[in-house]
């Protein structure tokens, strides 16, 4: 007969919480994993308070989880409605069960989940749409929470570069991406509908539309802004290069752009990108 260990019976609890079915297949599976019959586990006791008690403990669990998923994704509650939302939330949570301790790392592969189950077949533009958003709206909620807890700037006193042709030219500048810096590539253009459904007004399905969109922060505040092609590749690039020159030579040969050209477009738009909280150059 198996021995009973703390252990092993918190390694029953886990399974039994986290695998699919209804209790009974739940309890079969866990004993089956740990070798420990369920009848180890109610001797001396009334089995069908236990039961109980474990049927409670079994939802309650789920439903705790799925109210920390609630926090971290309002908006993307709020588009597919708290039924909904809630049974996408109860299927990512026992087929994906977190391996992390931290409550952070629960959500983290949500959006992904939610694309891959998204229906297939030949649908309309909206309701294309329809299907398709709950995944690019997670995957935006998603950067803003990462942004909010990965560092930034603050509190750094780098002497910041003047930024003229001349300088960029002729000077080894220094570019700087902070930690917390989040680029999104979205099939939508979903920033106005997202800021509809906090406010709570009406909102029309959007389009299809390649866009790009950085989050990062500025003075620990949220910042967000609105990419183009050029600039969501330039900014990928300094995350990895460190010299100014470098990552325009490299920013170039990847968008295509003639040099003049991408250093003209980034005189204009480098101040604001710094504004932004997206980089820093510096001497």
């Amino acid at each position: 007969m198996n021995e009973v260990t703390l252990k092993k019976t918190q390694e029953w609890m886990m399974t039994m919480l986290v695998v699919r079915g209804d209790l009974r297949e739940k309890v079969m599976q866990a004993s089956a994993h740990t070798d420990i019959s369920w009848e180890l586990l109610t001797e001396g006791k009334e089995r069908s308070t236990f039961f109980r008690r474990l049927n409670i403990y079994a939802a309650g669990y789920v439903m705790r989880l799925v109210e920390c998923l609630k926090s971290e994704y309002p908006t993307l509650e709020s588009f597919m409605g708290e039924i909904v939302f809630a049974d996408f939330a109860k299927a990512y949570i026992v087929t994906l069960p977190s391996q992390k301790p931290s409550l952070y790392d629960l959500g983290a592969g949500f959006s992904l989940f939610l694309q891959s189950t998204r229906p297939e077949g030949n649908y309309s533009s909206e309701e294309e749409a329809f299907f398709s958003l709950p995944a690019e709206i997670s995957r935006v909620e998603r950067a803003q929470a990462e942004v909010s807890l990965a560092k930034g700037f603050e509190g750094e006193q780098d002497e910041l570069a003047v930024l003229d042709f001349f300088s960029i030219l002729q000077q080894k500048l220094t570019v700087k991406t902070p930690p917390c810096l989040r680029l999104v590539e979205l099939a939508y253009p979903i920033i106005p509908l997202m800021e509809k459904l906090q406010l709570h007004d009406g909102y029309d399905m959007p389009v299809a539309k390649l866009n790009f969109v950085a989050f990062s922060r500025i003075n620990y505040k949220l910042s967000t802004l609105a990419l183009e092609s050029w600039q969501f590749e330039f900014l990928k690039v300094c995350e990895q290069e460190p010299l100014l020159s470098n990552c325009i030579e490299i920013t170039s040969k990847v968008t295509g752009l003639d040099k003049g050209d991408l250093l003209a477009r980034l005189l204009f738009w480098l101040p604001n990108a710094t504004v932004h909280g997206l980089l820093k150059v510096t001497y």
